[in-house]
């Protein structure tokens, strides 16, 4: 896989879909994980910019707070 220098995270109840571009804004990765694979997939990635894009602010919480 590319390098992932840009990380989109849209967020919701239990299914998150991310979206990776390289430095000059290609697409090279598209992916839709479970809530309990997130971090698993985000620890295969180099260090990046990250945005997240949340549904609904609390539910965010919640389902942060499970990771800790």
């Amino acid at each position: 896989m590319e390098k992932v220098t840009t990380l989109g995270i849209d967020l919701a109840k239990s299914v998150f879909a991310l979206h990776g571009v390289d430095a000059a804004g290609r697409v090279v990765l598209r992916k839709t994980v479970r809530r309990e694979q997130l971090m698993e997939a985000m620890a295969g990635l180099t260090p990046c910019w990250s945005a997240w894009k949340p549904s609904h602010f609390p539910m965010v919480v919640e389902s942060l707070r499970s990771f800790l």
